[in-house]
């Protein structure tokens, strides 16, 4: 790839060949789900977990630091769980939250109720309060699963339930904290599911690929989170597409996610890989940077599932001998960084970087199947990149109307097109879902998804991603895209966090750029000067950020993802105790925002 971001076709070439010489089995395998699988066909998430228990049934399945499962005892367990709850009444549709930390048990009551056709609805292990009373209401449950070491999180709430809903809360005990049988604040569940049959389930022939499988929520980054559906035939589609044909396990492969199963890239992504090759998944409790290899040693993990964030954690921790003494070949994830990409491959020793772009609520997902570097891959049925105006906030259209297409190198609007072949399962608030849906963009009745992303077209079928469309802005005429200015400021050695945002000025056009900072622990203050004159120097003029705002530390999801809403309500002038400061035309250094320069700024009596 040159170092514009565009496929060189040679190498592409190459690369399709050394894949399809080495992997052709897998390749077609994944290919074949992805393009014949159909909404109505009477298949389920159970055909392969049934597959395996029967072809390969002591083979490991699962496996996190208490216990291990092989494919025989993972079905015959999920049984148990069907049976139990078939026994309760529950019933396709019927909706249960599974609220637990990473172990095992997570997927066999995933598994055992999606046997059933009852949605799981995968509740953020963090989520308290409000949030967490939100995410039970907005896809109303008829029963909880939770871990003993949530229990205080629904017990806080619990008075705000339904009496039916009260009266249906089980608890999973947790195996890391090796609880006794009297500590039970619920009806334990695993003790009555233990008497249940472990024999497959009648009622799981029954279920069609169109049937939603499980619930994910967004990450609440731009508000309350939204519940995105997951059906069965999505969850065929990332298995078959990514999982089988482009992350292509073996058998003998041992997958390591330390990202939360309420997370796709671990649910949908990593246990769908695994599902379909019948690879072992290694289940790591919670991630952490400077345990991660050790992780990886332990479990003899060959690949492993990443998000941006995890990566650039990594590239900051010391050097170790670990970091090479490992076995992973292949990894699988979204967000690396184009600049920090070949970095990490190097550093790590990384054969193969399975990136690729999705979204919770998306219908489609491209994958770098060829292993190409510094790119979100490629998707093999249609798709368009639609030239966008920043400024106006529109899709450009000819003079008769219609949409074009950006050309190879261009950045545009990513859209997704929706057929009965690729429907769009959507939220379970249906006006968020309406939302998303363009009509009319190319030709009379056709119908996009509007994804938000701004992508550019590589070349080869393939995409980049260059910015969410509400995080870039225009300033002095020329789009800002946030995530090339906040790339370059983590790379400032004294910076830790890098939030950019937009943020309207008075009596200027555009918006200005603002970047909230905070420092590496135990990193020497950088001075307003040092700060202006690296800026200038890795940065194009227009994207200079005019405002700093530094900051103890930020706010993040629990998927490492920046809550930037809230700074840019906040702006330049709304900061509580932060220290803001300023950038002036023409000055060498920022100055702090006094009270004075605020009120200078209003009047638009600064040069900016």
């Amino acid at each position: 790839m040159a170092d514009q971001g565009l496929i060189d076709g040679k190498l592409f070439v190459k690369k399709v060949w050394q894949t399809l010489s080495t992997d052709l089995v897998p390749v077609l395998s994944g290919l074949k789900i992805l393009l014949t699988a159909k909404r109505d066909q009477h298949r389920s998430l159970a055909d392969f977990l049934e597959k395996h228990a029967l072809q390969r049934p002591e083979n490991v399945a699962l496996k996190d630091h208490q216990q291990q499962l092989t494919w025989r005892q993972f079905n015959s367990k999920a049984n148990q769980v069907a049976h139990f709850f078939q026994a309760k009444g529950l019933k396709k549709g019927d909706i249960v939250a599974l609220m637990m930390e990473n172990r095992v048990e997570v997927l066999i009551h995933v598994a055992g109720l999606a046997k059933l056709g009852v949605v799981v609805s995968m509740i953020n292990t963090s989520q308290r309060g409000d949030v967490l009373k939100h995410s039970l209401d907005v896809a109303p449950v008829t029963s909880i699963i939770v871990g003993s070491e949530l229990v205080a999180a629904i017990q806080a709430i619990e008075p705000s339930l339904e009496e039916s809903v009260q009266n249906n809360i089980f608890e999973v005990a947790d195996s890391a904290a090796g609880e006794s049988a009297g500590s039970f604040t619920y009806p334990d569940l695993q003790a009555a599911v233990a008497d249940q049959p472990v024999m497959n389930l009648p009622v799981t022939r029954t279920l069609q690929l169109k049937d939603t499988l499980y619930l994910v929520f967004t990450s609440g980054t731009t508000g309350l989170p939204k519940a995105s559906r997951m059906s069965h035939h999505r969850f065929f589609r990332a298995m078959g597409g990514i999982g089988l044909a482009s992350f292509r396990l073996r058998t003998s492969d041992v997958l390591y996610t330390p990202l939360p199963l309420y997370h796709n890239n671990a649910l949908t992504l990593a246990f769908g890989a695994v599902l379909g090759s019948g690879a072992t998944l290694a289940i790591g409790r919670k991630f952490s940077a400077s345990r991660f290899w050790q992780e990886i040693a332990d479990f003899h993990a060959t690949a492993f599932v990443y998000i941006g964030e995890l990566c650039r954690y990594l590239m900051a921790q010391p050097v170790s001998d670990l970091e090479r003494q490992h076995h992973v070949r292949v990894i699988l994830g979204n967000g690396l960084r184009p600049d920090i990409w070949m970095e990490f491959k190097q550093r790590f020793g990384i054969e193969r970087i399975n990136e690729f772009y999705g979204s919770s609520e998306g219908n489609m997902m491209f994958s770098n199947l060829f292993n190409m570097n510094r790119t979100a891959g490629m998707y093999p049925l249609s798709y368009k990149v639609a030239r966008y105006d920043v400024e106006k906030g529109e899709l450009v259209r000819n003079a008769k109307g219609v949409c074009e297409n950006v050309k190879r190198g261009e950045t545009g609007l990513l859209l997704m097109p929706v057929s009965d072949r690729v429907p769009f399962d959507g939220y379970t608030d249906k006006k968020a879902s309406s939302g998303k849906m363009l009509k009319g963009l190319f030709k009379s009745g056709d119908r996009y998804i509007d994804t938000g992303d701004l992508v550019m077209q590589q070349g080869f079928g393939h995409i980049a991603f260059v910015d969410r469309l509400g995080d870039t802005f225009r300033w002095k005429g020329e789009n800002v895209a946030t995530g090339e200015v906040e790339a370059a400021l983590l790379k400032h050695e004294a910076i830790e966090h890098a939030i950019v945002y937009g943020v309207a000025v008075p009596h200027a056009d555009g918006k200005a750029g603002m970047a909230a900072i905070s420092l590496k622990e135990g990193a020497d203050n950088p001075s307003t000067q040092d700060l202006a004159s690296y800026m200038r120097d890795a940065l194009p003029p227009y994207a200079v950020p005019l405002f700093i705002r530094m900051q103890g530390d930020q706010a993040v999801t629990s998927t490492f993802k920046y809550q930037k809403y809230k700074l840019k309500e906040e702006g330049w002038h709304d900061v509580n105790a932060d220290e803001v400061y300023l950038l002036e035309g023409g000055a060498d250094r920022y100055k702090s925002l006094t009270p004075q320069l605020s009120e200078q700024l209003s009047a638009g009596e600064l040069r900016l």
